[in-house]
């Protein structure tokens, strides 16, 4: 590495650092003493720390490894992949906390003359065809409140146990 892009990095490295009483002389005193110390010690490589990301999400456009890999592909046995699809399988349509909408009640939107106009699977189901917030849906279903020019109840067939 060449003196001329050490000295750039390492005014680009100290702009980004706070240094203490951050005026322009403590910063360029702090990088005349490190260019000082690296000349002294004779020709050694600089190890420059890779920017790492902090919060354990990909950086932005990195492409993880297996992105549109297939199991075959990624070496995967056929033994492992016959169990990883029974185990997907055995948890879709039952009541596993983990899938969404494992614990959804019907519920039924009411006009003003008391009859009754839609029937939904949820009320997150409503909320999102009629453009309405499921809370209050839910709260209008228990406390009997109008939410968006209906009146809303569970469907008494589908009571929770």
């Amino acid at each position: 590495m060449g003196w001329c892009c050490l000295v750039q990095w390492l005014n680009v490295f100290l702009s980004r650092k706070k240094v203490v009483g951050s005026t322009p002389t403590a910063a360029t005193m702090e990088r005349d003493y490190i260019l000082e110390n690296i000349q002294s010690k004779g020709d050694h490589e600089l190890y420059i720390p890779p920017e790492t990301n902090r919060h354990g999400h990909y950086s932005k456009g990195h492409k993880p490894w297996n992105r549109g890999k297939s199991w075959d592909e990624m070496g995967i046995s056929k033994e492992t992949q016959k169990l990883m699809r029974k185990k997907l399988e055995m948890y879709q349509g039952k009541g596993n906390p983990k899938l969404a909408g494992w614990n959804s009640r019907p519920v039924i939107a009411i006009d003003e003359y008391g009859e009754q106009v839609h029937w939904y699977k949820s009320a997150a189901d409503a909320a999102r065809k009629l453009g309405l917030i499921r809370r209050n849906i839910t709260r209008a279903c228990v406390k009997g409140y109008y939410c968006g020019d209906f009146r809303w109840k569970y469907d008494s067939r589908f009571n929770k146990e």
